[in-house]
């Protein structure tokens, strides 16, 4: 394999597979590198990747725009930044795009090949072979990058920080929720288990997680109430009672599934 289809990665435990199956799928190699930015560095010097793509749950900011600001000029690769928004300082450090999920396989093939822009990320891109007329593309698959970021929205907007397991244990929570409402139902004995699962946890730590997530956001009471309460549909009071760990999930959950429904009717009495 040459040295144009290396991918250096630096992404959590729990998205190591995951990412490693999608890159190979695509016929990229991935080469690790340890989260710091002098192991960086010496990866791109030494493997010459064509892309770099880091997760900041695993590597820090501050380690990336170390290495970032060495490698400066065309010879800089590519770098996905996973688990950051559009308005995060590395998204100006030129050749960076911060995602709050890893796009789609073929998403991120168009995006590593550089035939995708910044501007086109969020649409979902969907092949057809040579000669045949694509067909329209499911609403259901469209609207997901988009429950995606909006998932991310929400929850940085209640004022939970990002560093914390249980910004991401929260956001894959309302996930597994929209795909299978009836995890509500059984929280203890199936939500919290799936999410220990998927991130190498336990289903008491994932609960605690959750819990003191929910805690440092009320009590720093930092939330954006007018924008929670618009997309939410329901006024958040920071300085009331806090809810609980399913309270706080379905009700972000509830809210993104109305808002998808209305968005695929729309769709449909466009397309008619």
């Amino acid at each position: 394999m040459n040295e144009k289809s290396k991918i250096a990665v630096c992404v959590s435990v729990s998205e190591s597979g995951r990412v490693s199956g999608i890159l190979s799928s695509l016929g990229y190699e991935c080469v690790g590198f340890k989260p710091d930015s002098m192991s960086l560095i010496r990866t791109v010097i030494t493997d010459s990747p064509c892309a770099i793509i880091a997760d900041t749950e695993r590597i820090a900011r501050g380690e990336l725009a170390k290495a970032f600001s060495v490698m400066e000029g065309e010879c800089r690769p590519l770098c996905i930044v996973l688990g950051e928004s559009e308005d995060s300082p590395l998204a100006s450090m030129g050749r960076t795009y911060c995602l709050s999920v890893l796009p789609e396989p073929y998403t991120l093939g168009r995006l590593i090949s550089g035939s995708l822009t910044k501007s086109k990320i969020s649409e979902n891109i969907f092949p057809a072979p040579a000669g045949i007329q694509p067909e329209e593309p499911d609403p259901e698959i469209l609207l997901k990058p988009l429950m995606e970021d909006g998932i991310t929205k929400i929850i940085r907007k209640i004022g939970i920080p990002a560093n914390i397991k249980g910004y991401r244990y929260i956001r894959t929570a309302i996930m597994l929720v929209i795909n299978d409402p009836s995890l509500l139902e059984s929280v203890t004995k199936e939500l919290y288990p799936e999410i220990a699962r998927l991130h190498d946890a336990t289903p008491a730590r994932v609960e605690r997680a959750i819990r003191h997530a929910i805690t440092v956001a009320w009590d720093r009471a930092e939330g954006d109430e007018e924008y929670l309460s618009k997309r939410l549909h329901c006024r958040i009071d920071f300085s009331g009672a806090r809810p609980t760990n399913s309270e706080l999930i379905a009700l972000i959950s509830d809210s993104l599934m109305l808002e998808a429904r209305g968005k695929k009717a729309e769709h449909f009495m466009l397309s008619v």
